[in-house]
This record gives structure tokens, sequence and C-alpha cells, in this order.
């Protein structure tokens, strides 16, 4: 039962992850979370994301602790279920984060004029 249902929460974890990075739902919501966030706090929220996953892990971490989710030294069938939900939210704030970052690197800040081109110059010496 363990190899069955690590590899399952792996491919879960694997699929979320994929699912956060390419679908268009997730692409447009950190998008929009991105570009409604005041000047000031839109540095923070991807940043913030990162760290909500890294507690949430922390906190998956320590209910397998519990007297539920290990028995004998091996995740009961309880244990391995918080073990994948744990690894779907930790991957799910992870990529949603890095989306955020991106998101906001990617916007950048435009300007309203245009620029015009060059012109070439004589060879001229004074």
């Amino acid at each position: 039962m363990n190899a069955v249902a690590l590899f399952a929460c792996g491919a879960l974890w694997i699929g979320t992850g994929a699912w956060w990075a390419l679908s268009p739902v997730s692409k447009s919501l950190a998008l929009r979370v991105s570009q409604r966030v005041s000047r000031s706090l839109a540095p923070l929220v991807g940043p913030a994301a990162l760290l909500a996953a890294m507690t949430v892990a922390v906190a998956g971490a320590v209910a397998l602790t519990r007297p539920f989710g290990m028995r004998d030294g091996h995740l009961t069938g309880p244990g391995w279920f918080v073990a994948g939900v744990t690894g779907m939210g930790f991957v799910s704030l992870q990529t949603f984060g890095a989306m955020v970052v991106l998101a906001k690197l990617g916007r950048g800040r435009e300007t309203e004029s245009g620029s015009s081109p060059s012109k070439a110059q004589d060879d001229e010496i004074s």
C-alpha cells in the first residue's frame, strides 16, 4: 500500500502543479490578483503565497505526527490523505505565488510615448 499511495500522492502533486501552470483560469487569476493589489503591496503578494505554502507544508508534517497519521512508523490511510491534500495545497500555493511574481515582472512599466527612430548621422567632424 505504501508504494501505491506514494505514487498516487506524487502523481496528484505533479498534476496539481501542471494544472496551475498550464490552466488559463489560473493564469488569469494570477494576473488579476497582481493587477488589483496596490503598488505598495504588490511585491509582497507572490512571496506571501510562497511563505503560506511553507506554512501549509509544516502544518501537514505536524498533522502527520498525530496518532491518526502514523502507526508503527508507517503512514495510515488518513495519514496518506493528509499527505496528499497537504502536497496539493503546497504545490498550488507555490505555483500561484510564482505566477503572481512573474505576472508582476511581465507587466513592467510601459510608457505612453513611443520612441522615435534614430537618424543616421553624417561623418562630419568639427
